[in-house]
């Protein structure tokens, strides 16, 4: 398959998950295209030449912490929780959207609720998919990896720093809320844990 992977941190041994499934694909033969965010660092650019010597297609569009703080500025008035918007790039989208048009790629990969909203890029593009059959547009998979708000409920109960437990609750009603709609926009979601999954699945139930 052609695969667009899109991560909102350049896979590594420290970001565990990408990294060893992108690896597993690889081997399988599938072609892979990844789009992702960084920092400036000259590590995480390492990173990404890791990858690219495995014979993925790595773009990377660097997200400093200045235009992360931009990012969550301009959410501040919207009900989009800081999360949803702190790695994003508009280039990132727009080349996903572009990549979309060719018609050559399989499917959609989106990991983590800071890539969530890339989403748009695809069902800006395309016609509503039918199933993972190969029927109507590309399918997007959502790899929610936790279910982010049951972490921030976590961490307000929890012997977290102050400034983080009031930045938590700042964020949790309106990640709760967007982590439900998430759920309506992808074709397939994927979690790591059960207890993640009924968390999710909670959600749906409360507001949707």
């Amino acid at each position: 398959m052609k695969i667009i992977y899109v991560t909102p941190y350049v896979p590594s041994q420290i970001r565990t998950r990408p990294y060893n499934l992108i690896r597993a694909l690889r081997q399988l033969g599938h072609r892979i295209t990844l789009l992702t965010a960084a920092s400036t660092s000259s590590e995480e650019q390492e990173q990404a030449d890791e990858l690219r010597d495995w014979g993925v297609q790595v773009e990377v569009f660097p997200v400093p912490l200045t235009r992360s703080l931009g990012n969550c500025l301009l959410a501040l008035p919207t009900r989009e929780p800081l999360q949803a918007v702190y790695s994003y790039h508009p280039r990132m989208e727009q080349r996903l959207s572009d990549l979309l048009q060719s018609g050559t790629f399989d499917i959609v990969h989106i990991e983590h609720l800071r890539a969530a909203r890339l989403v748009r890029a695809v069902t800006s593009t395309l016609t509503p998919a039918l199933s993972l059959t190969g029927r109507g547009r590309v399918p997007v998979v959502y790899d929610s990896v936790d279910c982010i708000s049951l972490l921030f409920e976590q961490a307000t109960q929890s012997g977290a720093q102050l400034r983080s437990r009031l930045m938590t609750a700042v964020d949790l009603a309106r990640t709760r809320r967007y982590e439900a709609q998430l759920l309506t926009l992808y074709d397939r979601v994927v979690v790591t844990s059960r207890r993640d999954k009924e968390a999710l699945e909670n959600l749906t139930h409360r507001y949707l």
